[in-house]
């Protein structure tokens, strides 16, 4: 097989690895997003979503649980028919659980960065509600999204990102050559669901390596596919704990050279108002967290409606969101949590 049939095969192999997630890209055809009052001021005024970088979510251990339980898969009931693959992937796993110094992955222009737009299927939930409403005075709200509208906005954004859809070829063989799509779906949560679906993946990646990889370039290329694609799909693994949270998420890849870039693009923009830059930080907590923002300005339909979170003031600030929503060319529905307040 020459070079750009191989390659052209794993191009299509890698997108369906994660087909064992397709069944959760079904059911509610909208998701909610929960937000602040100046989360919500700033996404309607300025029609963008934030997509915060994934090294920086609340939780750290997040994805290490997910190359936890990979390893114990892959250290069981290995057959010869599956042992090299399941070699190739405890070393990615291993790489992964391994403390990096954070200094030398900001420096590494190859590395990957995974941008996640959180969400959930639940449209008035009390453990989302109770990250803005600390006490009475405070307000929470939820933006209703239709799944297609986005899905529409990030595929199309996604054109934008180079390396997502374009291959760039450093060397003969292996290094530089990646295809990384957007992907979206529901998180899980389920231990026996989580190993179903990675034994699945085991499965159908020793399929693909003991009928394409017979030479070393092809076995070099592939593992770098594979790294990444696992790296994408560990955002969609949550420990159980957090199930109340029914989460929805949005996924979108880069690396750190076309953000190196889209850091540049900053310093052009600031002479250059018309050019918007998609990359920047925002503070949380005193931390600057780095984002990708992604504009929806062309999609009037992409708000359904608002929910505003039970609070001491949600009879004033259904009138303020609407006011809120009609100043910036929204029309949808602005309604109150029907959970009911507690003193």
């Amino acid at each position: 097989m020459n070079k750009f049939d191989f390659r052209t095969e794993m191009f299509k192999f890698v997108p369906d690895l994660t087909s064992s997630l397709h069944a959760l890209y079904l059911g509610n055809s909208t998701v909610y997003h929960y937000t602040s009052p100046e989360g919500l001021q700033k996404i309607i005024e300025d029609k963008n979503f934030l997509f915060s970088d994934s090294d920086f979510l609340n939780d750290k251990d997040e994805r290490k649980d997910f190359y936890k339980l990979l390893n114990e898969i892959l250290t069981k009931d290995a057959d010869s028919e599956t042992r090299e693959i399941r070699n190739v992937l405890l070393k990615i796993s291993n790489n992964n659980l391994s403390d990096n110094n954070e200094g030398v992955m900001a420096q590494n222009k190859e590395r990957f960065r995974f941008f996640v737009f959180s969400c959930s299927e639940n449209s008035d939930n009390l453990l989302l509600w109770n990250n803005y409403t600390k006490n009475q005075n405070k307000q929470g709200y939820n933006i209703e999204i239709p799944l297609n509208e986005l899905g529409s906005i990030i595929h199309s954004f996604e054109k934008n990102l180079r390396p997502v859809v374009e291959f760039t070829k450093t060397q003969e063989h292996s290094s530089g050559w990646f295809t990384v799509s957007p992907m979206n779906g529901k998180v899980i949560y389920e231990q026996n669901q989580k190993c179903e679906i990675l034994q699945k993946i085991v499965q159908r990646c020793s399929n693909f390596w003991n009928s394409h990889c017979k030479e070393q370039w092809q076995k070099e290329l592939f593992t770098q596919q594979l790294d990444v694609a696992l790296a994408k799909l560990s955002l969609f693994f949550k420990n159980d704990g957090y199930a109340g949270e029914q989460e929805y998420r949005f996924v979108l890849a880069t690396r750190n050279q076309e953000l190196s870039e889209y850091a540049d693009e900053q310093e052009r923009t600031e002479q250059n108002k018309s050019k918007e830059s998609k990359y920047g930080y925002r503070l949380v907590e005193g931390i600057p967290i780095p984002y990708i923002k992604v504009n929806f300005s062309s999609q009037s339909a992409m708000i359904e409606s608002v929910t505003i979170s039970f609070g001491y003031k949600s009879d004033i600030s259904v009138s303020a969101v609407e006011y809120l929503l009609h100043t910036n060319h929204f029309m949808p529905r602005v309604h109150r949590s029907k959970i009911p307040l507690r003193y």
